[in-house]
């Protein structure tokens, strides 16, 4: 094929590509609670083990003098994620930071886990929706 013909094809595939709208299973109602946990819980000892979030500690730090806070509101935490690494992280130049957890599937276990690990941290036991985010949530975002 001439390079003119390839340049025809690969436009067609673009052109004719859709997004893909792709889901996740433990989003879903239905989807088993012990599972779902479970799924949380590794992605947590993941992101802390590999420290994974080290790149955004500046970011976070930049976010936070910006919204005059020293609140972090994490959206979706599933288990907590990488926060306990990040945490020591930032508590080194941010002693009085505070985490509150939320989740629309909250992960108690993990949640309570988190909290005895760091005492900065609290989280909420109601499911959060991140689109809804209630008012009296004041911090930074994530």
């Amino acid at each position: 094929m001439s390079s003119k013909s390839w340049k025809t094809v690969v436009a067609h595939i673009e052109i004719k590509m859709g997004r893909i709208h792709l889901f996740e299973l433990e989003d879903q109602k239905w989807f088993p609670t012990f599972l779902r946990n479970y799924g949380t819980d590794f992605l947590q000892f993941m992101s802390n083990k590999t420290k994974m979030y080290k790149p955004v500690v500046p970011v976070i730090e930049k976010g936070l003098k910006a919204s005059k806070t020293n609140q972090i509101i994490d959206l979706g935490s599933g288990g907590g994620g990488g926060l306990l690494w990040l945490n020591t992280e930032l508590k080194k130049r941010i002693p009085d930071l505070k985490i509150i957890l939320t989740d629309y599937y909250p992960n108690i276990p993990a949640f309570e886990f988190t909290k005895k690990e760091a005492d900065n941290f609290e989280f909420i036991e109601e499911p959060i929706d991140a689109r809804k985010v209630p008012i009296e949530l004041v911090g930074l975002r994530t």
